[in-house]
């Protein structure tokens, strides 16, 4: 398979969603790209999770939102 530039993504959640501190579970959401798996991101109360295979890292949501401010 060769690799394809992936030029844009755009996600839109349209309702408004509250998940407590300590929601177990939370609002997982499925990153693709041409049918593609590329991993899964889970928000769960205070704490981001980002899974793929093997790799899984987490970040609270302070350093999450901290992350994308600094890369946007």
């Amino acid at each position: 398979m060769s690799k394809q530039r992936i030029h844009r993504a755009t996600l839109k959640i349209s309702r408004e969603i509250e998940i407590p501190q300590h929601e177990q579970g939370g609002v997982e959401l499925e990153l693709r790209a041409n049918e593609e798996l590329l991993g899964r991101i889970t928000f769960s109360g205070a704490h981001v999770y980002f899974e793929k295979g093997r790799l899984k890292r987490y970040w609270t949501f302070s350093d999450f939102v901290k992350m994308l401010r600094e890369n946007t």
